[in-house]
């Protein structure tokens, strides 16, 4: 019976020190989207910041793609054969302009993966660099998200892409989870339906539940004694 007892409680205590962690996937561009095209996942970077995605190419692509960016909490992942300088974008000329100004974002963080490197990026940070530069046509408008021409990965002759994509964390959520269950607390009946539940708060339940059936264990191991 104690020997039973240790093994319950074991698979209890690990199943609980694990942390569920979610992602949701926003955005994943799978193609080049401007001039040639090709896949993204095999690309072969050639030049100064190759252009990605071209809005008057691929219209749709680019206002998809800062659709995903403009997401509360997104992030930009960059997988490559190796370390990459920053993601760019690039504006349009203003009206009777002739200038095509744009920024290299720089301050991701890069970690090694199967031999790949993957470099993440805050796109609030990204967007926010962007919208506070000057616009080369007249200081004293600033780039907008409207005007966005490019977006492209810098990085050195022939890196090698393997994917692109634009994902939001749902474990930090869980602040916005408190937000939303806060006017819950005075009605038991709201947040009962496990289907109103989010995949990280499902992470918390199961969690939480093999502690009781480590609790439950040792009532009936002292029942028996």
């Amino acid at each position: 019976m104690k020997k039973i007892m240790a093994l319950v409680l074991a698979i209890a205590l690990a199943l609980s020190l694990s942390v569920s962690a979610f992602a949701t996937e926003l955005y994943n561009l799978t193609e080049k989207s401007s001039e040639d095209g090709g896949a993204i996942d095999g690309y072969v970077i050639s030049g100064w910041c190759p252009s990605l995605i071209t809005e008057y190419q691929f219209p749709q692509v680019m206002a998809d793609f800062k659709a995903a960016i403009q997401t509360e909490g997104a992030k930009i992942e960059v997988v490559s054969s190796g370390p990459i300088n920053g993601i760019l974008l690039q504006a349009y000329p203003l009206d009777g302009g002739s200038n095509y100004p744009h920024i290299i974002f720089t301050e991701g963080t890069s970690t090694e993966v199967d031999g790949k490197t993957v470099t993440v990026y805050d796109c609030a940070a990204f967007i926010a660099a962007y919208t506070s530069t000057d616009h080369t046509d007249d200081p004293s408008v600033k780039l907008s998200m409207d005007s966005v021409l490019n977006f492209a990965v810098d990085a050195s002759e022939g890196t090698v892409l393997t994917s692109v994509r634009v994902y939001t964390e749902d474990e930090a959520p869980a602040d916005d989870t408190a937000d939303e269950a806060a006017p819950a607390e005075s009605t038991d009946t709201e947040e009962a339906p496990a289907e109103d539940t989010t995949p990280a708060e499902t992470g918390i339940v199961l969690a939480v539940l093999p502690m009781a059936v480590a609790a439950a264990a040792v009532v009936v191991a002292r029942k028996r004694k």
